[in-house]
């Protein structure tokens, strides 16, 4: 019996079960791009360093892809805290539509090891959504030192 293996882990589904077969996981995004952060250095979906010193707010984006009513987008992710403490100094994923703006924020905890949360799309004027890799605070942003295993996809 074979299992779908993604950064050297097996993937477990929302039930709780490991995914089996052959229909693989096929993330979302190709990656980040750095809008704002001191420091932003990432491969792919993973964010290997973010590093916002001054506590201005951090931004780095992916690009944007569209969407139907009903798609749950999932992200699996592991933030690592290098200085600072939760919830101040951690980074959110916000869900991002091309025209509205920022329209939802999942905050990343890291007491919480791997975990997975999700977005799930509704009806707007734009159906083009991206993700937005922030520091705490979606208006003036928090100092922030930190890195994060993703994996998101389209469930």
């Amino acid at each position: 019996m074979s299992y779908l293996i993604y950064n050297g882990q097996r993937i477990i589904a929302p039930t709780g079960k490991y995914v089996i077969g052959s229909s693989p996981i096929v993330p979302l995004f190709a990656g980040w791009t750095n809008s704002t952060w001191d420091t932003f250095i990432s491969s792919g979906q993973n964010v290997l360093s973010a590093i916002e010193a001054n506590g201005t707010k951090g931004e780095a984006n992916t690009e944007f892809l569209p969407f139907v009513v009903g798609d749950i987008i999932r992200i699996r992710y592991n933030l690592t805290l290098n200085s600072g403490v939760y919830p101040t100094n951690t980074a959110e994923i916000h869900l991002i539509n091309d025209v509205a703006g920022n329209i939802a924020t999942v905050t990343l905890n890291p007491a919480l090891g791997t975990f997975t949360t999700a977005f799930q799309i509704t009806s707007w004027a734009s159906m083009n959504f991206g993700l937005r890799f922030q520091n705490y605070n979606k208006l003036t942003g928090n100092a922030c030192d930190c890195s994060c295993e993703l994996l998101i996809y389209k469930e």
